[in-house]
């Protein structure tokens, strides 16, 4: 075999192995096996119940994925896309949720201890008996949010 034709198979399996990387599939995989998975497209996936402590989504596409019970705990969840997701009865303490995007998103009974909201767009979102104690709210838009039962940060008031 010419030299060249080495070259042509061995750059077509980097461009394969770089297309099957994009797949949600085989990000849920970079996700279980790293926790690191900035940027990655995870629209609809059920990640409920999993283990996602310390874990880096920044950037994520997760709309409507389903959360639901996961630990989020210390996660990286920076200008994540959750429109529309399950994140209900998930823990989310010490959270970086900076311009996170959880418009229409169900919040409810979650832990949001200590969690970075700042600039967060939390439009129609459902924060049913969810705890937001400690909370960094700067910013964040809570047009229209379901707040019954919610334990807020010091000084901040809802809007009825």
């Amino acid at each position: 075999m010419r030299p060249y034709g080495r070259t042509a198979i061995i750059g077509g399996l980097l461009l394969l192995v770089l297309w099957l990387s994009q797949w949600p599939r085989v990000q849920l995989i970079r996700l279980r096996l790293t926790r690191q998975c900035p940027g990655c497209n995870l629209e609809k996936v059920n990640l409920a119940m999993m283990d996602l402590r310390q874990a880096n989504l920044r950037q994520a596409r997760l709309r409507t994925a389903n959360l639901r019970e996961a630990d989020l705990s210390g996660a990286n969840l920076a200008a994540a896309d959750l429109q529309g997701s399950n994140i209900s009865l998930a823990n989310l303490s010490q959270a970086n949720l900076t311009n996170a995007d959880l418009q229409a998103a169900d919040l409810s009974g979650v832990n949001l201890v200590r969690a970075n909201l700042q600039f967060a767009n939390l439009t129609r979102v459902t924060l049913l008996f969810a705890d937001l104690s400690h909370a960094d709210l700067t910013g964040a838009k809570l047009n229209q949010a379901e707040l019954h039962g919610a334990i807020l940060p010091p000084g901040v008031r809802p809007v009825w």
